[in-house]
């Protein structure tokens, strides 16, 4: 007659604690039975069998072998080290970054103790709320952004959170101590875009845009839909979207130059809105060829009474070349 083995399921016991800088873990290898449950040597999988002691009777049962094991590689795919088979630690940047990622899925297959009463290792698994605000100068003409990460109550500057982001941490740490996760996703949509736009990706978004950047962002905003703006950052927002095109001219007949863009601009210029001697004002808001357009005149370009970008010296040489050709000029006649 073979031995009588008693009913038993195994559901083990995992104490979380901690040992200086190291999270440590402590198994509890229990079983469950009719008599209540019991802790066995281990884990340890190559062990068929195991006895525990009831009322002075000694009983049997049969271990989870498969079970036992897959406990062990479980810990072992998490990062944690082994000192024995019932006791395991985990270094400090492993630790964190196995609380707030692979601690939820330990808890959904086994019993785990000891999480709320770390100090060292806090963490917070609630999720960020992001938000932005804009606000016009309109006297200088640029707008600044500010961008603000909250997590339970706990701002963070954007700037803290991609320095932690680009060194290729998935966690930060807020001012009481506790950890939490990067909103990884946003930073990497953000980033692609950023680089797309033209800017450098290791870096965040900067504070302030001048007026001709609008467009810029305009579309960085796309990724903050909650953002506060102001009346006149609206205004201009809506002239932008609602821009299409400016109407392209080519180089005057008879002038044998090659015009820089800014003068090809001008020239856009005083044809759409001719002005007299001098052409548009430059403060003249119907006189803008883009709604964001506020670009410095390039270096050496000097202003002549009130024109832009050395339209007056463009107007006079074209003037030259119109009488010596006696065509007609008043299409683009510049004064």
């Amino acid at each position: 007659m073979g031995p009588i083995f008693q009913p038993a399921t195994y559901d083990p016991k995992l104490f979380l604690d901690e040992e200086g800088s190291l999270l440590t873990l402590e198994v509890q290898n229990t079983y469950e039975t009719v008599h209540g449950e019991f802790i066995l040597p281990g884990p340890n999988p190559d062990f068929q069998t195991g006895s525990y002691v009831f009322e002075g009777h000694t009983f049997l049962v049969r271990r989870d072998q498969t079970e036992e094991a897959a406990l062990m590689a479980q810990l072992a795919e998490m990062h944690f080290q082994p000192r024995s088979n019932k006791l395991w630690f985990m270094e400090p940047e492993e630790a964190i970054a196995f609380l707030l990622d692979s601690y939820p899925t330990l808890v959904e297959n086994w019993r785990v103790y000891g999480e709320k009463a770390l100090t060292r290792y806090k963490v917070r698994m609630s999720q960020p709320i992001i938000s932005a605000k804009v606000e016009s100068n309109e006297k200088e003409k640029w707008f600044s952004l500010d961008i603000d990460v909250e997590y339970d109550g706990q701002h963070l500057p954007l700037e803290r959170i991609w320095k932690a982001w680009v060194r290729g941490r998935r966690y930060v740490q807020l001012k009481d101590g506790s950890y939490t996760s990067l909103p990884e996703s946003w930073l990497e949509k953000l980033a692609h875009k950023l680089q797309a736009l033209g800017f450098d990706p290791t870096k965040p978004p900067k504070r302030q845009f001048k007026q001709f950047e609008a467009p810029v962002l305009d579309n960085l905003l796309d990724d903050l839909p909650n953002a506060e703006t102001d009346s006149f950052w609206n205004s201009l927002r809506e002239k932008v979207r609602n821009f299409t095109e400016v109407e392209p001219v080519t180089t005057p007949r008879g002038l044998n130059a090659t015009l820089r863009n800014y003068q090809l601009q001008e020239r856009i210029r005083l044809r759409r809105h001719p002005r007299g001697r001098n052409g548009p004002r430059q403060d003249d808001p119907d006189a803008v060829l883009h709604p964001a357009y506020d670009q410095p005149r390039p270096r050496g370009a000097q202003p002549h009474r009130g024109a832009h970008f050395g339209a007056a010296q463009l107007g006079t040489r074209v003037r030259k070349v119109r009488a010596q050709a006696q065509a007609p000029d008043h299409l683009w006649y510049a004064a």
